[in-house]
């Protein structure tokens, strides 16, 4: 809740936009390093075609994803999940 004198002239979204700036400024260096590495590392794969997909999933799976993920001895769910669809798509293609 904004309190009434965080309003200004220039109104609610104003005061916001403050509120974001502290919180960009109050980032340590390594939050600040490890943030424009993800940035760097989106970027590259979208000049690679790559897009980013976010979904919904129940628990369970993901928890199997997790396993798998783990069992590989991988970073991410990434992998797992790129594999999946690739395997549904050959299958429904035949």
């Amino acid at each position: 809740m904004v309190a009434d004198d965080q309003i200004n002239d220039r109104g609610l979204q104003e005061s916001r936009k403050s509120v974001l700036h502290v919180d960009m400024t109050n980032r340590t260096r390594i939050q600040q390093i490890k943030l424009e590495s993800v940035r760097n590392l989106r970027a590259r794969w979208r000049a690679e075609g790559r897009i980013l997909v976010q979904a919904d999933l129940p628990g369970d799976l993901v928890a199997e994803i997790d396993r798998l993920k783990n069992e590989a001895g991988l970073r991410g769910r990434a992998p797992i999940i790129e594999e999946a669809v690739r395997f549904y798509i050959e299958a429904k293609g035949t």
